[in-house]
């Protein structure tokens, strides 16, 4: 059998009350106000000088901006993107390229397309300084024939970085009706 350990009644906390609230009364006692006062104030200083310091950054940078207006101002304003705008400069590069007879001509038109299909992935929000950035930033589900993106944006690197690039009307074709297809699936076109 157990020993029983008998009822004593309630427990005396009375004295450890007391001890906190000694201790309390200290805490907030004038003469120890008095005494870290000097702290306080240096504290203070310091809190404020790093919220100067935050908001100085906050503003020199384009983080703000990056986060937060930007994306209430996108929220609270959403542009529609131009396809007519798009559309009426694809018209204007394919005709001119439909006319073209010299290879200089045909480069030139590639070139015009590559800044438009740049602008056109700029206007419907895919992040990225450069259109490789952007094009690595779509998939295979916007773009059905994204093997063939990006073949053909390097051959237009390609005639970008080497004048002397020899290309045939046929290749040229090929190229333009790619980001057409593009921009087509893309639902700008």
């Amino acid at each position: 059998m157990e020993p029983t350990v008998p009822y004593s009644g309630p427990i005396e906390l009375s004295g450890f009350w007391e001890k906190i609230k000694k201790i309390l009364e200290y805490l907030v006692s004038p003469q120890l106000q008095g005494s870290i006062l000097p702290l306080k104030i240096a504290f203070i200083f310091i809190s404020v000088v790093f919220c100067v310091i935050i908001v100085y950054f906050l503003i020199k940078t384009d983080f703000i901006q990056w986060w937060f207006l930007k994306a209430l101002r996108d929220f609270l304003f959403p542009r529609p993107i131009r396809k007519e705008f798009i559309t009426r400069k694809w018209k204007k590069i394919k005709n001119k390229f439909e006319k073209s007879k010299f290879e200089s001509q045909w480069k030139v038109c590639l070139i015009e397309n590559l800044n438009v299909f740049d602008e056109s992935l700029k206007e419907m929000g895919y992040p990225g300084e450069t259109l490789r950035e952007k094009l690595d930033k779509l998939t295979s589900d916007d773009i059905p024939n994204l093997d063939d993106l990006f073949r053909v944006y390097g051959i237009c690197q390609d005639i970008v970085r080497d004048p002397d690039y020899r290309l045939s009307r046929e290749e040229a074709q090929v190229i333009i009706e790619t980001f057409e297809k593009a921009l087509k699936d893309l639902e700008l076109l």
